[in-house]
């Protein structure tokens, strides 16, 4: 479990000032170098490399044919799932929805800015977009809702989510059920470097896509930033994280469910 660490300003020094607002910024240098060959096999070897480093890097046993989810594994899923959490996830994707609802633009708007002359903007969703969903120390179907809702309201006809699958080769129950509310269906089994090469360039069972979107490790990044030619990347995400800023009035409660995520 990762430790929380506890800084009291009022007594810090300038030096410990200025090195807690300093941002870190990671050096990607080490991590590119190690991930351009995962890269270059998943273009030139499809789901052989895929399948490799889904076995050697998620540390899972997946079996070829087996990378995308079935739609056993989904209606599987919800006879795991506590029922008051599939409420929640509901819940939250009610939510979700309503606010992307509103940020939605009219598909087209027209001005007649002189007599007979029209101007204005169309607005069409983009062909395909694959969503990145983190498993590290623990699930995150958050990250399915706050990724899948935006792209379905957004009518983009092909949605793909990736995402590290558990040892035994399944994907994490709660983030399948947040994917099938939300309206997604197609999830591949692989996270990592090698899940953003196969969404780039496609494999014989992942289909390429035009963007991807959601958090990741530093590999992730590192991967965006080497295919960003070939899929449009957006914000990079790197590991979330999480600060909660203080006096000595704040109820230590509701501080601590600021940081859940």
């Amino acid at each position: 479990m990762s430790e929380i660490s506890f800084h009291d300003l009022s007594s810090a020094s300038a030096e410990q000032r200025a090195s807690l607002l300093k941002r870190a910024e990671a050096d990607l240098s080490v991590f590119v170098e190690k991930v351009r060959p995962i890269l270059d096999a998943v273009r030139t070897e499809g789901d052989s490399a895929l399948l490799r480093f889904v076995r050697d890097l998620d540390k899972a046993d997946v079996a070829a044919g087996n990378l995308k989810v079935s739609e056993a594994e989904f209606d599987a899923a919800f006879g795991k799932v506590d029922k008051d959490v599939i409420d929640s996830i509901r819940f939250g994707i009610t939510n979700i929805r309503h606010f992307h609802e509103e940020q939605r633009p009219e598909t087209m708007w027209l001005k007649e800015v002189r007599p007979g002359a029209y101007a204005g903007d169309r607005y069409t969703p983009i062909g395909s977009v694959a969503l990145y969903v983190p498993r590290g120390k623990g699930a995150f179907p958050s990250v399915t809702m706050m990724t899948s809702v935006p792209a379905v309201i957004a009518g983009v006809p092909q949605i793909a989510i990736v995402t590290p699958p558990t040892a035994d080769g399944s994907v994490d129950a709660a983030t399948l059920v947040a994917a099938r509310l939300a309206g997604v269906e197609t999830v591949y089994k692989c996270g990592g470097a090698h899940a953003v090469a196969a969404v780039a360039y496609g494999t014989e069972t992942v289909k390429p896509a035009l963007k991807i979107v959601g958090p990741g490790s530093p590999w992730v990044v590192a991967a965006k930033s080497l295919l960003s030619s070939i899929i449009d990347t957006g914000l990079p995400a790197g590991p979330s994280e999480a600060i909660i800023f203080a006096d000595d009035s704040v109820d230590g409660g509701l501080a601590a469910l600021d940081l859940l995520i």
